[in-house]
């Protein structure tokens, strides 16, 4: 990624940040001594929830951009404007998984824990959560990758200059909008994730292979969720 241009506006990256750390942090805020997950108890109605929050702030990504005149393929990457570039990324993506799979089990065999990336969550009932929550696992893998891999990585190469604190910082950006009420070793989990997924796409300048990978990561872990219940 040689182009140092802003792709949007400083102001908007803040206001983008702020809303995620906000919308994530609703599961962790205590409402009247409830949480969230049990004022909405339904699977389905939950993932519909944070899909269509995901969405929204997608939705207002993509405002930025329109504020700096970016082109989408900025954000996404290169190889996207290549089919023949998509089942090589595709492959790689699930490679990548099974790495992350491993770093996971390493981390919390090493590091003291209570929970896992693979700690059930959700509590699906029915197959018909499953498929639900293979939906947000979609949605997740898709629009995580697209803030912080695809927006947030480039915002700190523009105005760092390097590839390298973008890569640390986005990292960092990413463990904070998944709440700082986790663990030790959920905080590595999550801050692997976030280097390995923005090296891959500082190398491969696409963001598939990490979509792709993320997508599998939290689908497994949706899947051991239901095995476990």
């Amino acid at each position: 990624m040689t182009d140092r241009r802003m792709i949007a506006p400083l102001w908007h990256t803040c206001i983008v940040f702020i809303l995620y750390l906000a919308i994530y942090s609703l599961s962790a805020i205590r409402l009247g001594g409830h949480d969230l997950s049990s004022i909405v108890k339904d699977v389905p109605e939950r993932v519909v929830l944070v899909i269509c929050l995901d969405i929204l702030i997608v939705l207002v990504v993509s405002l930025g951009l329109l504020f700096n005149e970016t082109a989408i393929h900025d954000v996404f990457g290169e190889r996207w404007a290549h089919r023949s570039h998509w089942l090589k990324d595709i492959i790689f993506g699930v490679f990548l998984s099974i790495i992350m799979f491993g770093i996971d089990l390493l981390i919390t065999t090493i590091v003291p824990s209570s929970t896992s990336k693979f700690t059930p969550a959700l509590n699906p009932r029915s197959e018909f959560d499953l498929v639900m929550e293979l939906l947000l696992a979609v949605s997740g893998g898709f629009s995580e990758e697209v803030i912080f891999r695809g927006y947030f990585l480039r915002q700190i190469q523009s105005l760092t200059g390097s590839d390298g604190i973008a890569l640390l910082g986005q990292g960092v950006l990413f463990v904070l909008a998944h709440g700082l009420h986790q663990e030790l070793a959920g905080v590595m989990v999550e801050y692997s994730l976030g280097l390995i997924f923005g090296l891959v796409v500082i190398k491969r300048k696409s963001l598939l292979p990490a979509m792709v990978a993320h997508t599998l990561v939290d689908g497994f872990a949706f899947v051991l969720e239901f095995c476990m219940r």
